[in-house]
């Protein structure tokens, strides 16, 4: 399976490279992603048609705020489809204006990271934060923490249960630490007696 992602700008900031790079190289030997940086067109339509001259058949998923946004769990779910179809992956990442309409077009599904704007340096990192983090959820990686609401409404990631003999679900805050002074500063407090 190849995942390629291609995004308009190539002059990124150091951190932008240092971030992304970090998710990217937590996942080279499950899943190598290419990025394939494309330089700013001078018109959303000329950078649309070197988009889909790169495209081929991948499966297309064009990063679109005005798409659908999913859950961890569906991206993991969905990713894990890809995996089993061997399908190759291309995401794409417009530029300042936005991506075509052909290419909104195409796109086997356009996806909303959030309903906030973001600046097209980020989105890079947390498309990549976001395919390391599915891929965790897929392998059992302790990476993402899926916080589970039960039927009663308890937040069971922060509850025990009591004993089986007990029925009651019981919501337990560990006791904060005592902490006693050392025996030579106790001493040396002139206020404190024996």
């Amino acid at each position: 399976m190849r995942v390629r992602i291609l995004a308009v700008g190539t002059r990124m900031p150091v951190w932008v490279k240092t971030a992304y790079e970090d998710y990217t190289h937590r996942l080279r030997k499950q899943l190598r992603i290419v990025l394939e940086e494309l330089p700013v067109g001078k018109s959303k339509l000329e950078e649309e048609k070197r988009f889909l001259e790169r495209v081929g058949d991948d499966y297309l998923v064009a990063l679109d705020e005005h798409g659908k946004s999913r859950t961890t769990l569906e991206v993991s779910k969905w990713l894990g489809e890809r995996m089993q179809d061997g399908s190759d992956l291309c995401f794409v990442i417009g530029g300042p204006d936005g991506l075509g309409p052909a290419i909104l077009k195409q796109a086997s599904w356009r996806w909303s990271l959030s309903a906030l704007t973001f600046p097209h340096a980020m989105v890079r990192v947390l498309l990549a934060e976001q395919l390391y983090r599915a891929h965790s959820v897929l392998h059992n990686h302790p990476y993402h923490r899926e916080r589970r609401k039960s039927t009663e409404g308890v937040d069971e990631s922060r509850t025990r249960t009591t004993p089986s003999c007990i029925a009651a679900r019981v919501s337990v805050t560990p006791a904060p630490s005592i902490v006693r002074p050392h025996r030579r500063a106790a001493r040396r407090d002139p206020g404190r007696h024996r």
